[in-house]
């Protein structure tokens, strides 16, 4: 009980029987409680909760709609508030915020709630951005791997990966030339999805060499020679392209590594030969080892056509430095008069042994490299010459067949496989008759190998060796079409002749018309009975 509640109680219930001592006494005590109530209010500390003791405003000190009206109207109290915002904003732990009405704190809360979403969000798509980088970095690194010339049997692990971050990405549309056949060229392509072609001037017409798909690559010889681009390449489907100049080779890769990769890089001549092109890079670094250097003066003979090849000139030549002229004088004439640096020769007569099909001479003086039949299977190794051997022949095979007829000029190595599937080889014995004169014929002959010849005579008569040259036409060059329909309908040919094998000969042989049809069905939708393999 408060001190005064005492001191009126006192004063307000006097006993009657009181002398008058007593009743001063009393009044003694009134006085002094009414002092003590009076000190009390002006310096005694004020309860919690109490606010009638304080002279309240007439005008609001504090506007905030949800203030306590006692304290809106409270000077004390605003002072205190308003001190405590000022506390509350200096300390690093509230931030700047300070002390707030209900609904400025709502207010904030929602803004700090929508900032932290936001945060988190950006933080959640960096985050995913930042994996699907390393995700196609480590891609990108694969793919650097599977090419020969950045590996690390020939670089350093630490200089394929600055070379894999210097790889620029380069998009291609369908149809689009990437690099043009003479141009000069300083950058390496290494196909990450897509399909590309491969075309080369031959006797003045755009042949088809092979296709680069996803993971292959080419431009190696222009990356670390100055040398003009080989081959045009083109887009056959749309491309994405991993591009390494030769700027960022020669600053990152040291010169010890650099002369390995550039004895590497002739590979790719190698993978550019369509006898070759589809040997394991294993198989071809096998057959790299194994050529030797030849070097020829200017005016000097490399090849003469019609010269029997035999087992010392039965040899594939690969032209690194120099030019050289080509010419052929048979049936089909041409004249190439400058083969620069990756150009080829021999290739028929490395493997079926024919006589040289043209003439071959140094316009300069040239540097080749050059491995003879004889040397291949030391070459290869014992493991390696007959898989090798196999995929060299079906490789001739689609080569012979591009090259028989304009229609099959362009087509795809899928689709050459699947017109190979609707014919047969067929072995013949020497002097055994392969076509009799006046026989029809409604499919594709082609030789491939061998020596063979026109008789217009009876061919009895070439039993006894009765028959003069004049009346015969000796046929020895592969890929030559004998007696064929030049169309794909159902028309027949009449044999004018009559076609004999001098020596054991190959030919591949179809009962009818081709059907040119892109994948492993007839037009009927049977299944080609042989496999691909077989060719």
């Amino acid at each position: 009980m408060r001190p005064d509640s005492r001191a009126t109680q006192a004063t307000t219930r006097p006993d009657s029987s009181m002398s008058v001592d007593d009743e001063e006494s009393i009044a003694t005590q009134s006085t002094l409680a009414m002092r003590a109530k009076q000190t009390w209010s002006s310096s005694a500390p004020k309860p919690k909760g109490h606010f009638k003791e304080f002279a309240l405003p007439k005008v609001p000190i504090d506007t905030a709609e949800d203030t306590p009206s006692c304290v809106r109207f409270s000077q004390e109290l605003c002072e205190r508030l308003e001190l405590r915002r000022r506390e509350a904003a200096s300390e690093p732990t509230t931030g700047a915020f300070g002390l707030k009405s209900v609904r400025q704190t709502q207010n904030q809360c929602e803004k700090d709630f929508v900032t932290i979403m936001k945060t988190s969000s950006e933080r959640e798509v960096g985050g995913f951005s930042q994996k699907i980088a390393t995700v196609r970095q480590g891609l990108r690194a694969k793919f650097v791997q599977t090419v020969p010339l950045l590996s690390l049997e020939v670089i350093s692990e630490e200089e394929q990966f600055w070379l894999v971050g210097k790889l620029s990405p380069c998009n291609f549309l369908k149809g689009d030339v990437i690099c043009r056949e003479g141009e000069a060229g300083d950058a390496l392509y290494i196909i990450e999805s897509g399909t590309c072609g491969l075309t080369k001037m031959e006797q003045g017409e755009l042949k088809r060499i092979c296709d680069i798909k996803t993971g292959q690559y080419f431009g190696e010889m222009a990356v670390m020679f100055d040398v003009p681009r080989m081959y045009t390449v083109t887009a056959a489907t749309t491309l994405k392209a991993l591009v390494l100049t030769r700027a960022d080779i020669f600053k990152t890769v040291c010169a010890e590594h650099i002369d390995k990769m550039k004895q590497m890089a002739r590979m790719q001549i190698l993978g550019a030969i369509p006898l070759l092109a589809s040997l394991s890079n294993k198989q071809k670094q096998l057959i790299l080892r194994g050529m030797r250097s030849e070097s020829f003066t200017a005016g000097q003979d490399i090849m003469v056509e019609n010269y029997a090849s035999g087992e010392t000139h039965r040899c594939l030549y690969v032209l690194e430095h120099g030019i050289c002229s080509q010419e052929r004088k048979a049936e089909t004439p041409f004249r190439e008069p400058k083969c620069q640096s990756g150009s080829f020769f021999g290739m028929l007569e490395l493997v079926y042994g024919c006589p040289q099909l043209a003439s071959v001479q140094a316009v300069s003086d040239v540097t080749l490299s050059s491995i003879g039949w004889d040397e291949l299977p030391a070459a290869l190794g014992q493991e390696e010459f007959e898989p090798a051997l196999e995929i060299m022949r079906r490789s001739l095979r689609i080569s012979l067949l591009r090259s028989s007829q304009l229609r099959f000029a362009n087509m795809s190595e899928n689709h050459l496989l699947s017109v190979l599937g609707q014919g047969q080889f067929k072995t013949f014995k020497p002097w055994q008759v392969i076509l009799e004169k006046g026989q029809r014929i409604a499919g594709l002959m082609m030789l491939e190998e061998g020596k063979c010849i026109e008789h217009h005579a009876d061919v009895r008569s070439l039993a006894f060796n009765k028959f003069s040259t004049t009346d015969s036409k000796q046929h020895n060059r592969p890929g030559d079409m004998l007696c064929t329909a030049d169309s794909t309908g159902d028309e027949v040919v009449i044999s004018p002749y009559s076609l004999v094998a001098v020596t054991p000969c190959t030919f591949w042989i179809t009962d009818g018309p081709v059907r040119l049809v892109g994948n492993r069905f007839r037009a009927d939708g049977a299944r080609w009975s042989r496999n691909f393999s077989d060719f």
